[in-house]
């Protein structure tokens, strides 16, 4: 199955990588592996995250408090954000609504 990563989203892995590699010198590249194992394993199980909003799902980041947010379609995974599990929570439907209708 192919991944789309919205704008947002690509945003908030790139600052999380960087946030992490500033308290620990390569923490940052653990992270984006232990991200890109996530994004394995939904690309092999794409109904495996838990329903938080309205079809979308969250698939948790492991060794990491991140969860991916994201939606299937028929041919993609469309990841809306990589949230933070304490920080702003729900920040990504606004994202969401405005996928919602770009489709």
């Amino acid at each position: 199955m192919k991944l789309i990563f919205l704008a947002g989203a690509k945003q908030d892995l790139s600052a999380a990588a960087r946030w992490y590699d500033d308290r620990r010198r390569g923490l940052g590249d653990k992270f984006l592996d232990e991200v890109e194992a996530a994004l394995e394993r939904l690309k092999q199980f794409p109904g495996m995250g838990s329903e938080t909003f309205s079809g979308y799902r969250r698939c948790f980041v492991r060794r990491f408090p991140y969860g991916l947010i994201y939606r299937c379609t028929g041919e993609a995974i469309v990841i809306v954000a990589v949230s933070h599990h304490r920080r702003r929570p729900g920040h990504w439907r606004r994202r969401a609504s405005r996928e919602d209708k770009a489709d």
